[in-house]
């Protein structure tokens, strides 16, 4: 089992390639409060968004700076993308995640109610992927879910092949 990381709070998929620009330009990464400035949040939702960051594998905890996160591996090639790209590309990771992307799906196929994005967080919770999360803590992690999933629903649609080829395409954008 890995690293924990706490169930996605954020509901802003739009702000990722501004977190990422934050911590990629940074010499040490960025703190919590710097990826909330960089987003236009209040200090305290810092957080929120690096962890959505580190669960769609395209950030990290500094292994040198404690309190702060670099880009991963997808995370720098996501940034060697033309600006205009680096949504979509962060959409296509976060669709391929099996959670977030299985949201995406209930979502175009009519709706994600409380039940179904409930059943999804408790998934990951018995993955060993995240900590429980009960009352009114798994009622907000449901609303930031369906949100992230409305955003992801247009990418829900393609194929797996189709993402495959996305991220292939992805992977040789920095010649890896």
């Amino acid at each position: 089992m890995g690293r924990k990381i706490p169930f996605p709070q954020a509901n802003c998929l739009d702000c990722a390639p501004r977190i990422l620009e934050a911590a990629g330009w940074a010499p040490k990464g960025a703190s919590t409060k710097e990826i909330a400035a960089a987003v236009g949040m209040d200090p305290r939702q810092g957080g929120y968004y690096a962890n959505l960051g580190d669960w769609i594998k395209i950030l990290a905890p500094s292994p040198v700076a404690p309190g702060f996160y670099v880009p991963t591996r997808a995370g720098w090639r996501i940034l060697a993308a033309p600006p205009p790209d680096r949504l979509h590309l962060v959409k296509v990771m976060a669709v391929s995640d099996s959670i977030l992307g299985g949201a995406a799906e209930l979502m175009v196929r009519g709706g994600l109610d409380a039940s179904a994005a409930a059943g999804l967080i408790s998934k990951a919770v018995a993955e060993g992927r995240c900590r429980s999360v009960f009352g009114a803590t798994m009622t907000r992690r449901i609303g930031c879910l369906r949100s992230l999933a409305w955003s992801l629903r247009d990418l829900a649609i393609l194929s797996a092949h189709e993402r495959l080829e996305t991220l292939i395409k992805f992977e040789c954008l920095v010649g890896a």
